[in-house]
């Protein structure tokens, strides 16, 4: 078991062989996204990863969320993006004004797929790849903010 991922111990040649036949495994690492009748959910997940790694820090989170799906897993929320959460607004081209504003996300429309998020003088629909979570984290005794994931700037 590796975090929420499960993973094949060294030693256990046998199991490593019957899996790698069963989902062609190519290479290592090998990332399998399996549903709940054990068969694979997702063809290329080395192509998803190797993407989400050169798109913004919220790609990663869009992936995650369709090997969710693909594998049948049912969560209480469409993203990771919780209701709630504070977001950073960044990327924005047709409407730079907003990028580097602070809200909260008040909620996902799937149709549209876009997050309403409170920047405080009004509502956007914002796609996921144009928000950071705010991560709250403590350091030395003292708390602050990670808004960015550009730099290792925290604000105290």
């Amino acid at each position: 078991h590796h975090g929420d991922w499960w993973a094949v111990p060294y030693k256990e040649r046998q199991i490593k062989e019957k899996l790698s036949s069963q989902y062609s495994v190519s290479g290592i690492p090998f990332v399998a996204v399996i549903n709940g009748w054990g068969q694979a959910a997702i063809g290329h997940t080395r192509e998803d990863i190797m993407q989400a790694a050169q798109g913004p820090s919220t790609e990663v989170l869009r992936v995650l969320a369709k090997w969710r799906a693909a594998a049948g897993v049912v969560t209480n929320r469409p993203d990771q993006l919780p209701s709630g959460a504070a977001v950073t607004v960044c990327g924005l081209t047709g409407a730079a004004e907003h990028n580097g504003k602070t809200g909260k996300i008040q909620g996902y429309n799937s149709e549209k797929g876009r997050y309403t998020v409170d920047v405080g003088d009004k509502q956007l629909a914002l796609k996921c790849g144009n928000l950071v979570q705010q991560l709250k984290v403590t350091h030395d005794g003292k708390a602050g903010v990670v808004d960015s994931l550009e730099d290792d700037s925290v604000k105290v």
